[in-house]
């Protein structure tokens, strides 16, 4: 008896596992994914606000990535079985995985962005930020030097790595939950017992 129950508590870590490297490889496709565009607006030469619709083609893009991410994955995880044989990924499982994964690829996604705004282009960020204080002075005139320098101090924080991870951690979270309803109607499956 002490045997069976030894067995499945290996086979149960074993299925872990199998869930956390999908949902690194999730992660990592939609990490590295979701930083192409601005990578290729940096090899060009182009600012995104440049290229019309960019946030239009952009946010389709980054749908798209997350939806066929999660579906892909989503399809492999939901073969993974437990120790009793069963195979299945209910609905909430798949909405569970798409957010998990979403959050591990805001590290990824976070760091290609460091390295793009502070080592690659560091030029990139004090143009952000010049433009940044252009629109601030536009829309705010009349605003005293001291809202000036708070505004701008919170701006270069976002661009920080602490910024940038805690934006990326709260919009791919957001971007995860939309994707992940979408796809989860598409990988769930009731559980099955397969027969020995």
């Amino acid at each position: 008896m002490q045997e069976i129950e030894s067995l499945k508590k290996q086979q149960n870590k074993e299925m872990q596992k199998q869930y956390f490297r999908l949902m690194l490889t999730a992660a990592l496709i939609i990490g590295v994914l979701s930083m192409v565009p601005s990578y290729i607006l940096y090899i060009i030469g182009v600012q995104g606000e440049d290229v019309p619709g960019y946030t239009w083609i952009n946010t389709i893009y980054l749908l798209a990535i997350f939806v066929a991410t999660y579906i892909y994955i989503g399809k492999q995880a939901r073969e993974v079985k437990d120790p009793d044989g069963k195979a299945g990924y209910s609905y909430g499982q798949a909405y569970g995985f798409a957010i998990l994964s979403a959050v591990l690829s805001s590290l990824v996604m976070c760091a290609l962005t460091w390295l793009l705004t502070n080592v690659l282009a560091p030029e990139m960020m004090q143009q952000a930020l010049d433009q940044a204080e252009s629109t601030l002075l536009t829309q705010m005139p009349d605003a005293s030097q001291n809202i000036i320098d708070t505004q701008m101090k919170m701006m270069r924080y976002m661009f920080s790595f602490t910024g940038l991870l805690v934006t990326s951690l709260f919009s791919m979270a957001i971007w995860g939950g939309l994707a992940g309803l979408i796809s989860s109607a598409f990988v769930k499956r009731e559980p099955v017992i397969e027969q020995q």
